[in-house]
C-alpha cells in the first residue's frame, strides 16, 4: 500500500502477504534450478553418484585432457602403429586430426584405405577406394566414440588396450598418412589408484650415420656389399664428400649395413637422408631400407628426384641391423650419396 507525503513525495510499504508471494516464488525457482542442474548433470555422464538419479556407469569416473596420443607420421605401403591405452581406462572419445591420405603414382593401384579398430577388432573408421584416382583422403578431422562399438557395455569396453592406426594398398603406395590421435574422454575405474596419463616422450636423437661419421660407438662401423654386376668403373665410399656413396654402371643390390643391431626401442622413426644422380628411370632403380633383411621402406627413384628424405614410423620400429639397399636394374647407372641416417623420437 501507498500513501501521499505531504510534500508530495510517496512512501511505498510491501505488507507482509506481498513479502511472504515473493519468497515462495523465489523458493519455488530456487528448487526448479536444482531439479534443473541434477538433470543437466546425469546427462553429462555424472558417474560420480552425484546426481539425484544415481551413477550412469558405476564404479567409474568421466575424465577429459589427454589420456594418451601418437603424433601425425607418413609411412610407405602397408603399415600399421598403435596408441596404447593405459590400464583402468575405457576411451569415450578418439580426436583425430592433422592429415589423412594414401597416395600411389602406380595406375596399377585399385585399392587404397585407412582404417582404426581396436585390440579385439571392432571397427571405428574404414576408408577405402577401390577405384577411381591414385589418391584418396579425409579432410577437417574427425571424433570417434570406441563405448558405442560395444554397444555402450562397460565391462566389454574395459577390454580395450590399445587402437590400431591402418593403411594399406596394393601396385605400389606410398605416402600414406595418419594424422595424429588422441584419447580426450575416458571413463577411468574409481579406487584404482587413477590413471597416469602417458607424458610425451622428451626429443632425442641418435645418429648411425653423420657427414662421414660412421658413428663406430652405436653402429660398429658400416659395412658394403657390391650388386652383382659392376662395371668396371663402379666405385664405393664410406666417406665421399661427408657421405656414404656407391655409383656407376651396375645391375644388381648394393647394400651399406651396420656392424651391429640397432637397438630402437627407446625411439619412434628412422629416418635416412639421401641425394641421387644417374640415368635409371623408376622402373630401373629403388631405394629399400630394411631391418634385418625384413624391408620397411620402399622408394622408387626418379632422376629428377635428387634429394629425399624417407622414414620408418613407430610400428616398424623392430630393431636389429639396419641395411640401405640401391637396387638397379637393366645395366643402368645409379649414384647415391646418404648424407644422414638416424633414430629420433617424436615430441607432442
Amino acid at each position: 500500500m501507498a500513501r501521499k507525503k505531504s510534500g508530495g513525495g510517496v512512501i511505498v510499504r510491501i505488507s507482509n502477504y506481498l513479502k511472504a508471494l515473493l519468497l515462495s516464488h523465489y523458493s519455488r525457482f530456487l528448487k526448479r534450478l536444482k531439479t534443473l542442474k541434477s538433470g543437466v548433470k546425469t546427462m553429462l555422464f555424472d558417474i560420480q553418484g552425484k546426481a539425484g538419479g544415481g551413477s550412469s556407469y558405476p564404479g567409474y569416473e568421466l575424465k577429459t585432457g589427454i589420456l594418451c596420443s601418437v603424433p601425425q607420421v607418413t609411412q610407405s605401403n602397408t603399415a600399421r602403429r598403435s596408441l596404447a591405452i593405459p590400464a583402468n581406462c575405457i576411451p569415450i572419445c578418439i580426436k583425430c586430426s592433422g592429415t589423412w591420405n594414401c597416395y600411389s603414382g602406380k595406375g596399377e593401384t585399385s585399392s587404397l584405405g585407412i582404417s582404426i579398430s581396436d585390440n579385439n577388432g571392432k571397427s571405428f573408421l574404414n576408408v577405402n577406394k577401390n577405384s577411381g584416382p591414385q589418391w584418396m583422403n579425409i579432410s577437417n578431422g574427425f571424433y570417434l566414440y570406441p563405448l558405442g562399438a560395444y554397444d555402450n557395455d562397460v565391462e566389454a569396453a574395459a577390454t580395450i588396450n590399445r587402437i590400431d592406426i591402418n593403411t594399406w594398398g596394393n601396385g605400389g603406395m606410398y605416402d600414406a598418412t595418419t594424422g595424429k590421435v588422441e584419447v580426450t574422454a575416458w571413463l577411468e575405474k574409481t579406487g584404482s589408484g587413477g590413471a597416469k596419463p602417458v607424458k610425451p616422450k622428451e626429443y632425442k636423437r641418435l645418429y648411425l650415420y653423420k657427414d662421414g661419421d660412421q658413428c663406430e660407438d652405436v653402429t660398429g662401423g658400416w659395412a658394403f656389399t657390391k650388386p652383382a654386376s659392376p662395371a668396371s668403373g663402379y666405385t664405393s665410399s664410406f666417406n665421399k664428400e661427408g657421405c656414404l656413396y656407391c655409383g656407376g654402371q651396375n645391375s644388381g643390390n648394393a647394400t651399406f649395413g651396420t656392424v651391429n643391431s640397432i637397438n630402437m626401442s627407446d625411439y619412434d622413426r628412422l629416418i635416412v637422408e639421401f641425394y641421387y644422380g644417374g640415368n635409371a628411370s623408376d622402373g630401373n632403380a629403388s631405394f629399400y631400407v630394411n631391418f634385418n633383411s625384413d624391408n620397411k621402406i620402399k622408394v622408387n627413384i626418379a632422376t629428377v628426384a635428387k634429394n629425399k628424405v624417407c622414414l620408418a614410423g613407430s610400428a616398424d620400429m623392430v630393431g636389429g641391423k639396419v641395411n640401405l639397399v640401391v637396387a638397379t636394374g637393366g645395366y643402368s647407372t645409379t649414384n647415391m650419396y646418404i648424407k644422414r641416417v638416424w633414430l629420433e623420437t617424436v615430441g607432442e
